[in-house]
């Protein structure tokens, strides 16, 4: 990412060829946390979905005309009980955009490409000169007076970076990683932005209409990019958010699984395993089934337990969760100048999180006509990125589901977000922006110039 008029720097692009993970690790084979990589093109399908309308999703649902014109879509109050709002049309004709974001001469959609950065904020008014390669990693945002150092700098320069669990828009962390997903977007997307983003749905009605608010309108950011080599003092950027759309984060997943690399179709469960949040469904070529939707504690449990366990031998000092969190997923720790290994801590937090926590809820949840439905159970989220956590969901559903994490499993959500954006803006690349907010990272998605400007 580069500060304005200089094309020298750019943040490191995931390729766009990943391998897909399956969730066949072996039972008590010692396995490491898959770090994710650093951000990736895909490509992806447009998701056979109609958009959400702003109007109450008790009263209406969208259904796409395959053979009108772009801006027909026909308005139908047939809303099922039974599937989730927003939902519906999941198995129906491709709708706007489809056509318009084809590679001439293939089959194919044009790749899409997400950045990833730590949701973790610090204030800081210190001046940062020359510490970061790029705008990605040196993200440092005002509000008001006050510096904040956000994601990666404040991983690397802060003392005790930190995030709410869950937070709203009325959160200043939020805002500031809203708009630290709105200011990278802008090196990307000149034009205004048509944007979706989502909550987990135990909050997504609660939000919903804040974050509305609070998102469509014009941005005033002010940053400064000496953390990246420019000038010291503020930098301004206007960014314009045209149209906006809030969706639960499970639907996200759903569509990107359904429409983007993975291309799945018929039945299946869906799992997404974040740090803040535990969700999974039984998603239908008709939409969710809500009776099935199912949401608990995240990661953050088991990562808990294991600060509790660690903190009986070793001092941890000052060290948030956010950063303990770096050697729960390295299966290495610093305490007292020596490395400690604590994969064995790791498994047994992450066993016992599944036992306690994640296997109730879905025995509570799923039925047994729900496993006639389907045979496939897929993983999202940075916890499908834990072969210990895989093998606990393998093993309770041995012999009646297939368990598959995704591929890219962080960066599920906001793929699925910019294609349901790609579909609000009638099917123009150039201003669709996918942005999740999650408690662990951020990440935005969106489908870049030709020239590309990061």
């Amino acid at each position: 990412m580069k500060k304005e008029g200089d094309s020298s720097k750019k943040p490191k692009k995931k390729s766009s060829e990943q391998k897909k993970r399956k969730s066949t690790a072996s039972r008590g084979k010692k396995s490491a946390y898959q770090a994710p990589q650093e951000p990736s093109g895909v490509e992806e399908k447009l998701p056979e979905v109609a958009a959400e309308g702003r109007q109450p999703a008790s009263e209406v649902t969208y259904e796409i005309q395959p053979e009108q014109p772009k801006e027909v879509v026909q308005l139908t109050k047939d809303l099922s009980p039974d599937t989730v709002p927003g939902s519906e049309g999941l198995g129906a004709t491709p709708p706007i955009g489809v056509q318009d974001a084809r590679v001439p001469g293939s089959r194919e959609v044009s790749a899409m490409v997400s950045y990833s950065f730590p949701s973790i904020i610090e204030s800081h008014n210190s001046e940062l000169k020359d510490v970061a390669p790029d705008l990605l990693h040196g993200l440092k945002i005002y509000e008001g007076d006050t510096g904040y150092i956000i994601g990666h700098l404040a991983l690397s320069e802060g003392i005790a970076p930190n995030k709410a669990i869950n937070s709203s828009p009325r959160d200043l962390d939020y805002r500031l990683l809203a708009k630290a997903g709105l200011l990278l977007a802008s090196m990307e997307i000149s034009k205004p932005i048509t944007l979706t983003t989502g909550f987990p749905f135990s909050t997504y009605q609660a939000n919903r209409a804040e974050a509305v608010s609070f998102f469509r309108g014009s941005h005033q950011i002010k940053y400064d990019a000496a953390p990246y080599g420019g000038d010291y003092g503020g930098q301004s950027k206007t960014v314009v958010v045209a149209d906006v759309e809030i969706i639960p984060e499970i639907l996200g997943c759903t569509i990107a699984a359904r429409y983007g690399e993975e291309r799945r179709q018929g039945n299946f469960f869906i799992a997404s395993l974040g740090y803040g949040t535990f969700e999974a469904c039984l998603s239908t070529d008709k939409g969710i089934v809500q009776r099935t939707l199912t949401d608990t504690n995240g990661l953050r449990y088991a990562v808990d337990l294991a600060m509790r366990e660690i903190s009986k031998s070793y001092y941890l000092g000052m060290r948030t969760e956010y950063q303990f969190d770096i050697g729960f997923q390295e299966g290495l720790m610093i305490a007292n100048r020596q490395k400690v290994d604590i994969t064995q801590i790791r498994r047994r937090s992450l066993e016992r999180y599944y036992r306690d926590v994640i296997s109730p809820v879905l025995r509570n949840a799923w039925k047994d006509d729900d496993f006639r439905r389907t045979s496939l159970l897929l993983l999202a989220g940075g916890g499908a990125l834990y072969p210990e956590l895989v093998a606990c969901f393998t093993q309770e559903f041995q012999g009646i589901l297939e368990v598959q994490a995704v591929s890219d499993p962080m960066t599920l959500a906001s793929r699925g977000y910019c294609l349901r954006a790609l579909h609000l803006a009638g099917g123009n690349r150039e201003t669709a922006l996918g942005l999740d907010i999650g408690n662990s990272h951020t990440v935005i998605t969106l489908f870049p110039r030709t020239e590309r400007k990061m």
